[in-house]
């Protein structure tokens, strides 16, 4: 149970700094803003709901997976400073991910930085710029992630 708590804290914490780094740091169109708060908001509420159970539960480990790569790529694309949720989100990756094999955590990893890639891409203007930017970004990312997760 309490390493269960630890997650709890860390990932209201990190809703709640990025939840202001969003708010303080507005970016066009007017409503990505609202639209990444609201996001946020959600997948609080889903892990209070559904996601602390995957800790100790795997039947909730796939949609929790889900819901954290969900968040994270459509919120980057709605505001780059959700992207800073993978230092909770890797690492759920790979507390959630079953049984012994380096596989589904590994390609899990890729999946989600190929997401947040997107919503770089997205959130930046599109265009070749962007999808450099969010590209670099994320392979340094998921090489970290997959790194820490082998570690």
């Amino acid at each position: 149970m309490n390493r269960n708590r630890w997650w709890h804290v860390s990932v209201a914490g990190a809703l709640l700094v990025v939840g202001v780094l969003a708010a303080s740091t507005p970016v066009p169109p007017a409503w990505t803003t609202p639209a990444a708060l609201a996001l946020l908001a959600a997948f609080g509420v889903f892990y209070a709901l559904v996601g602390r159970r995957a800790l100790h539960d795997s039947r909730w480990a796939t949609p929790t997976i889900v819901a954290v790569i969900v968040t994270v790529s459509v919120g980057t694309g709605l505001s780059p400073n959700v992207a800073t949720l993978q230092c909770i989100a890797f690492p759920m990756i790979w507390a959630l991910c079953p049984g012994g094999s380096l596989r589904r955590p590994i390609l899990t990893c890729v999946v989600m930085a190929a997401g947040v890639s997107a919503g770089f891409w997205v959130s930046l203007g599109g265009g070749l710029d962007a999808l450099v930017q969010g590209v670099v970004i994320e392979a340094v990312s998921v090489a970290l992630g997959i790194g820490i997760g082998v570690w």
